[in-house]
């Protein structure tokens, strides 16, 4: 049904607590709904569900090495380590939820 509406999916991470489990999450995405984009997220702590900062790079790294366009989601993410992997410079929330909707009905 997805494909049928010709819309570009961005999958994402969320809920996912560790690097591996972004890494395998990013995997199942592209093999479902057949896209390379990700919106990369890891939860660093699991009582507040803040964003880790550094596991993102880890996951980008991986990620970017298959082929994934990766869209980091976090609140503060190290642009030097960021860049080495070539991901975009941080994927603000404003525009990650508009690259989500793009296409459908209500645009």
């Amino acid at each position: 049904m997805i494909r049928a509406l010709g819309v570009r999916i961005l999958t994402n991470t969320a809920g996912c607590h560790s690097v591996a489990e972004a890494v395998l999450t990013a995997r199942i995405a592209r093999e479902l709904f057949a896209t390379d984009w990700i919106k990369l997220e890891v939860i660093g702590n699991h009582d507040t569900l803040q964003p880790d900062v550094f596991g993102p790079v880890e996951a980008a790294r991986i990620l970017v090495s298959e082929g994934f366009e990766v869209f980091p989601y976090t609140s503060v993410l190290p642009d030097r380590r960021q860049r080495r992997v070539d991901c975009p410079a941080g994927t603000p929330r404003r525009q990650a939820g508009a690259v989500a909707h793009q296409g459908s009905s209500g645009d």
